[in-house]
């Protein structure tokens, strides 16, 4: 019977957040406004700070034989030459402390908007809550950034120590480091994203909405987990179907780079949307699940 129960909860939800979203486009109208936003702002900072950096990089011929090699070993040891010739430079700096505070700062004004319009009581949501969630979601992203960097440089190095690199040593220890940084930094930064659905009350700080995201995965386990599964699912689904789509065209196009191109930027925008549409479903479906729990608690 509770089995039952969770899965027609876990159903019930994902239903609901369908419908609340078609029936109230503006949730992720919103939604695609800061997104875009952002995305347009962080591509003119990078566009102009790829500039500024590549008037100071002395790229030599070892950086292009490395790249024309299409060895992940070399490419690697190009890519850690080049970030160790440009990590300190100012442009870089600015550029990513830039895109840092854009992020923060877009991220947290449109999840509040969001939330405010999902919530039964919008009021009852804390702008300085969420933004402190987004900061430490920045912080555990450059945590991520700095630990692959760190994991790929030590094993470059252990790969190194012999007469010849040895090119097995450094897949074995590579691929395991990076896959378990991934999961640590995608598992904080989930935890983080449904904290800010239950950041709720005048009384709430960060840590009691990261308790209360907590407690809601480990009391609705099967209903959360079926809800980030099915929209994982039609992510990949549509992913796999965008890279089908961009092989056909490719092979079509290939004659005509402008429609080419201009097809294959519609694509990838077209892609954005509907992914941004699962995104605001699935955070419709977490609000729906939480307010099920709290009415069930209350009664």
């Amino acid at each position: 019977m509770a089995q039952s129960s969770q899965g027609s909860a876990d159903h019930d939800s994902v239903s609901f957040g369908f419908r609340s979203v078609l029936r109230d486009p503006s949730v992720f109208l919103m939604e695609i406004v800061w997104r875009w936003s952002f995305g347009a702002l962080a591509f003119l900072l990078i566009f102009f700070g790829a500039l500024a950096l590549l008037g100071t990089l002395d790229v030599t011929t070892a950086h292009g034989a490395a790249w024309k090699s299409r060895d992940p070993f070399l490419i690697t040891l190009a890519a850690l030459r080049l970030l160790r010739e440009i990590g300190w430079r100012p442009p870089f700096i600015t550029l990513a402390l830039g895109l840092t505070v854009l992020w923060v700062v877009f991220g947290a004004l449109g999840r509040t908007v969001v939330l405010k319009r999902l919530s039964e009581k919008p009021d009852d949501l804390a702008f300085r809550y969420i933004l402190g969630l987004q900061v430490w979601r920045a912080f555990f992203l450059w945590v991520g950034i700095a630990g692959a960097t760190a994991s790929i440089i030590f094993c470059a190095w252990v790969a190194m120590r012999g007469n010849a690199p040895d090119y097995l040593i450094f897949y074995v220890m590579a691929f395991p480091l990076l896959a378990a940084l991934w999961v640590f930094c995608s598992v904080v930064n989930w935890y983080l994203s449904l904290a800010a659905i239950c950041a709720e009350g005048h009384a709430t700080t960060i840590t009691v909405a990261i308790q209360r995201a907590m407690a809601l995965a480990r009391s609705q386990l099967a209903a959360v987990a079926g809800i980030s599964l099915f929209f994982a699912a039609l992510r990949v689904l549509a992913l796999l179907f965008v890279f089908v789509l961009v092989a056909f065209s490719v092979s079509f196009m290939a004659s005509a780079p402008r429609v080419l191109l201009g097809w294959l930027a519609f694509v990838v925008l077209a892609y954005c949307a509907f992914a941004d549409f699962l995104y605001v479903c699935r955070l419709t479906c977490y609000v729906a699940l939480k307010d099920s729990v709290l009415s069930a608690l209350k009664m």
